[in-house]
């Protein structure tokens, strides 16, 4: 994923300048690049890692009753083909997987889906995609709304 440059305006009291000019002093940086470095820290902090989107989409998919759905969904979504359907030792992690590189397809790239889960949806009432994982029907809910983004759907 390439870079992108945004211009950020920071209204930042007296105290909070000072300590930020201080740190960046410290460190023989600018004051722009000790806050470009503090807000990418925090950025990092909140976003989601893999290994969390994958350890959710798992406990959700061992709750379904019925996967048929769900997996032919996903294969669509990553293009594989169904027929491809050899039932792995571990059906949730292969499934998990699958919707990791759903996600990866319909958004770019892998970080572009985790950073999709993060931010409140207006398909989900203005909920955040990853608090959705926790069920089933959450889980679903996110696969059907990816099917409708790869198709370019009006919501």
């Amino acid at each position: 994923m390439g870079k992108k440059f945004v211009s950020v305006t920071l209204d930042l009291d007296e105290e909070t300048l000072t300590m930020l000019e201080q740190a960046s002093a410290k460190r023989g940086s600018t004051v722009s690049q000790m806050a470009h470095e503090l807000i990418s820290k925090a950025l990092h902090e909140i976003m989601p890692s893999r290994e969390d989107v994958l350890r959710a989409v798992e406990e959700a998919i061992r709750g379904l009753s019925d996967k048929g759905r769900l997996l032919d969904q996903l294969f669509v979504l990553t293009g594989k083909a169904t027929e491809d359907k050899s039932e792995p030792a571990d059906e949730a992690s292969h499934m998990a997987l699958l919707m990791m590189q759903a996600g990866a397809n319909v958004f770019g790239s892998e970080q572009g889906f985790l950073e999709w889960l993060s931010y409140p949806n207006s398909a989900f009432e203005q909920r955040i995609p990853l608090s959705l994982l926790s069920s089933p029907a959450g889980l679903q809910k996110i696969v059907d709304l990816l099917e409708t983004i790869e198709h370019r759907v009006p919501l």
